[in-house]
């Protein structure tokens, strides 16, 4: 008789979400001028098949007391959703006073849930 003993130990990952440049959304932003939002993603514990691929996060704009909508390149709200510099980003090409509001940039891979809001207004 052969007795085998295997270690095993779990290891939990977290993910960590900032937006890089949030100092530049305290004024009220002109109308007109395009606009990125940086979010930045600090994995611990995981790994990204491609960290440069702009789908690993998902972006919405929030209502509240509505369900958050989703942002796609293609949507009305006439936004770019790219990688850059180490940060993901939501580029707004031609930001209008009606694209005021929250926007949330959210983590959602390999069981690890993690967001982050930040709120813009444009005049």
């Amino acid at each position: 008789m052969c007795n085998v003993g295997i270690p095993v130990s779990m290891v939990e990952g977290s993910a960590a979400m900032s937006i890089a440049n949030v100092e530049k959304f305290a004024s009220t932003l002109p109308a007109g001028k395009g606009v990125a939002i940086q979010c930045k993603v600090v994995l611990t514990n995981l790994k990204l098949d491609n960290a440069k691929d702009p789908n690993n996060v998902n972006w919405y704009k929030v209502i509240p007391g509505e369900s958050d909508i989703p942002l796609r390149e293609d949507d009305e709200y006439n936004v770019n959703i790219n990688y850059k510099s180490g940060t993901y980003r939501l580029w707004f090409d031609n930001p209008q006073a009606a694209d005021s509001g929250t926007y949330k940039c959210e983590f959602n891979k390999q069981n690890v849930y993690a967001f982050v809001e930040v709120t813009l207004e444009w005049q």
